[in-house]
């Protein structure tokens, strides 16, 4: 009966997901701008709403799973930035100073009823990227899956990447190109997709969801 409950859930957020959002996986989202944005990867999570101790009582974003929002451009000096569940818990908070990156992500993952849900926050930094190429990073948050490989092309992005955490950008020629994602130390792929990558982008490859349950694979553009 749990799991029957569970999966009604699920199915209803993902009802969500896909048709009163635009999208499936796969799919490219735009970001641009600067600041803090949230990457959600739990798949029976509520949505997560962003604030900052610099404008409390107001809420910056709301992150569904799976899809990402703009960056919100936070005010200077150091402040808490915080995802919390919209359904009250759990709340991560974390103190980000006046020096911070540029750009900053609170991946949310992991499971409500197994492994429990998690953040991390993130730096989304990279160098320029030549007008023919893309950059693309990995950002692992699928529960059940200890370390992803993830190649683009003939390209690798991501090696033995733990959960919880993202690889370093690479740049990769633009277009279309083939995204495998593998479990380290497995020759068979968890997922497969064709992106169109911009020339001059930055993107976020998100893994997210639950192994043996749902997972999707979503392009976030940084």
């Amino acid at each position: 009966m749990q799991n029957f409950i569970r999966t009604l859930g699920v199915l209803s957020l993902l009802s969500l997901v896909l048709f009163g959002c635009g999208g499936g996986g796969g799919g490219g989202s735009r970001s641009g701008s600067k600041g803090v944005r949230v990457l959600h990867a739990s798949v029976d999570s509520a949505p997560f709403l962003l604030s900052t101790s610099a404008k409390e009582g107001e809420v910056l974003q709301t992150s569904k799973f799976s899809f990402a929002d703009r960056y919100f451009a936070l005010p200077g000096g150091e402040q808490i930035v915080s995802a919390s569940s919209a359904v009250g818990a759990p709340v991560f908070a974390f103190t980000v100073p006046e020096d911070r990156p540029e750009r900053q992500t609170i991946l949310v993952y992991g499971s409500r009823t197994k492994s429990g849900v998690k953040a991390a926050l993130l730096s989304d930094e990279w160098k320029d990227v030549p007008p023919d190429m893309s950059a693309l990073r990995f950002v692992h948050g699928v529960e059940g899956v200890r370390s992803i490989d993830a190649a683009v092309g003939s390209v690798s992005v991501g090696q033995g990447v733990s959960v919880g955490s993202a690889s370093l950008y690479v740049t990769v020629p633009a277009g279309p190109q083939q995204i495998v994602v593998r479990q380290s130390g497995s020759s068979s792929a968890l997922y497969t997709a064709t992106v169109d990558l911009l020339p001059g982008r930055a993107y976020s490859l998100l893994a997210a969801g639950e192994h043996g349950y749902f997972m999707m694979v979503r392009l976030v553009e940084d």
